[in-house]
């Protein structure tokens, strides 16, 4: 190979391992951010839950005042 051809190689290589990393990178911080938005959503419903009754009694049982 010639030498041009051989530093744009060499240049390739090191942004494909670059992309690589961020790639992965990418993934990972997917992985989090659903982890978190999941335990996010039991948490609201479990608040949600928590509102729901109120002393034993549904709320809206008598209507709008429950």
């Amino acid at each position: 190979m010639c030498q041009d051809c051989e530093r744009l190689y060499e240049e390739l290589q090191k942004q494909e391992a670059i992309s690589y990393g961020l790639r992965k990178r990418i993934s990972s911080l997917k992985g989090e951010l659903r982890y978190e938005r999941q335990e996010k959503a039991k948490l609201l419903k479990d608040k949600r839950d928590q509102q729901h009754y109120k002393n034993s009694r549904k709320k809206g049982m008598r209507g709008r005042n429950g």
